[in-house]
């Protein structure tokens, strides 16, 4: 109940949009309107097409803000290949970033959310009370 941290093996996220990751209507999935509906496709497709489909998940920005929203902390690490050192981002409610340090890490990203519901106690109560079927849904 005191955090949550998820984790991928992805790429990590390039430095010129960190400070950008929490913020509303954000992602770096999607490059075009098009790519909010299109299916996982071969890259021969994608050529041929001139498409980018969105072939992997990664954490959306939206989501990011509203957790950041929602919860009393928001933290995330992340590392790219071309990197020998991680940054670690901590954010406010607002999704804009507070502090930022170099950190030793894997590629890939982190996101650690503090306090989940805290800001909105009606619902972290019900939370609470749900504790054990909400767990089995994330551990899908």
């Amino acid at each position: 109940m005191s955090s949550i941290h998820v984790s991928d093996n992805g790429s990590g996220v390039p430095k010129s949009c960190r400070s950008l990751l929490a913020t509303k209507h954000a992602t770096s999935k999607l490059r075009s309107f098009g790519d909010l509906y299109a299916n996982e496709t071969s890259e021969e497709e994608e050529a041929e097409n001139d498409t980018r489909a969105v072939s992997t998940l990664g954490f959306r920005g939206e989501a990011l803000f509203s957790l950041a929203n929602i919860s009393s902390s928001l933290t995330i690490s992340t590392r790219t290949p071309d990197e020998s050192v991680g940054e670690e981002l901590t954010f406010d409610a607002a999704g804009n970033v507070i502090t930022r340090k170099p950190v030793a890490r894997a590629v890939g990203t982190t996101v650690i959310v503090g306090g989940l519901l805290e800001r909105l106690p009606v619902r972290r109560v019900d939370f609470c009370k749900r504790i054990k079927s909400q767990k089995m849904k994330c551990e899908y």
